[in-house]
């Protein structure tokens, strides 16, 4: 369910957030002198913006899909137009999160090498 994704991202979030302060470097974030706090931040950033994705766009989303469900059966033509929007939806939600999931993965690389 999206609940479980989403508290997958949120446990995600918090153990980046935990590392960070173990680390001892949690100083250098907002620091934009350092390439590795700079890095942190803007992919700290983005997963907090992929994890609002999820609560504003998809939850909502796949709600819907779920309660059309029973009227497309029923072979309501409203419904199967409606859901063929919400796949769309989805489907370019999904390009928007994998293009964010790369560049977050790149500040993770980045950050790496700093």
């Amino acid at each position: 369910s999206s609940d479980v994704c989403s508290s997958d991202l949120e446990l995600t979030i918090l153990t980046g957030l935990i590392r960070v302060v173990v680390s001892g470097r949690g100083q250098q974030i907002g620091d934009f002198s350092s390439r590795w706090g700079t890095s942190i931040l803007i992919g700290a950033l983005l997963a907090v913006v992929l994890l609002a994705i999820g609560h504003a766009i998809l939850k909502p989303s796949l709600e819907r899909a779920l309660s059309l469900g029973p009227k497309m059966g029923q072979g309501d033509q409203a419904a199967m137009q409606e859901m063929a929007r919400i796949q769309n939806r989805f489907k370019m939600t999904g390009f928007v999160q994998i293009g964010l999931g790369l560049v977050i993965v790149g500040m993770m690389i980045l950050a790496r090498l700093s």
